[in-house]
């Protein structure tokens, strides 16, 4: 999968949607979010845009497997380091500077 997370942190904790790290930055003709199958069946990717969010979901005719997500966080003073995971491998590693 390729994303770009943002730069730095933007949001307070007590503001926070969504885990640090765990949503990315989309810009047209500049910044994509790519995802890879990792599947040798077909799936489908439905998104549902609604006023103030959006909804994704991946179907398919074969069961998928349901993988738990990890966030592991390291704060210092002017930095968060998040390392991202599933049960069986690192996926990402980020940082953001603090604002």
């Amino acid at each position: 999968m390729e994303r770009n997370p943002h730069a730095m942190v933007i949001y307070n904790e007590y503001e926070r949607f969504s885990p640090l790290s765990s949503h990315c930055t989309v810009a047209f003709e500049y910044k994509d979010c790519q995802l890879q199958k990792g599947y040798p069946f077909p799936i489908q990717i439905d998104c549902i845009v609604m006023d103030e969010s959006m909804r994704v979901e991946i179907i398919s005719n074969e069961k998928l497997k349901e993988k738990k997500i990890s966030f592991t966080y390291t704060e210092t003073q002017n930095r968060v380091d998040v390392s991202t995971s599933d049960e069986e491998k690192t996926l990402s590693k980020n940082f953001y500077l603090r604002t």
